[in-house]
């Protein structure tokens, strides 16, 4: 994976900052054990706009593996 240079979060699409901010939101009352369950939509809903953004090229591929381990945990694995 590219070196990436983060402020590129700055410029998302506001589908994606709408989402990554319901998942950290949503991550926020998990944690807070109030009975929030919801997180798994959240957690989808996230992804899926990743995904959406990739495959418009609003973000590079290796953007959009930075945002799915940031927020998501999920690391890329190269064949």
């Amino acid at each position: 994976m590219m070196n990436i240079d983060e402020s590129f979060e700055k410029t998302l699409n506001p589908c994606l900052k709408e989402a990554i901010e319901a998942y950290l939101d949503g991550e926020r009352k998990a944690k807070a054990d109030i009975g929030y369950l919801e997180f798994d939509c959240d957690y989808c809903l996230l992804q899926s706009e990743i995904n959406n953004a990739e495959v418009d090229r609003s973000i590079t591929e290796d953007q959009a593996w930075y945002l799915r381990k940031k927020y998501l945990g999920i690391k890329r694995m190269d064949i």
